[in-house]
């Protein structure tokens, strides 16, 4: 079976790392 991504759920995951990266690197600066 193929897995053909959805792009608005492509950009969901894309936005999701993107958020957990951001508060990562706010934590490190504290």
């Amino acid at each position: 079976m193929k897995f053909t991504p959805n792009p608005s759920f492509i950009f969901q995951i894309e936005k999701i790392k993107f958020t957990i990266n951001e508060e990562s690197l706010s934590d490190k600066r504290e």
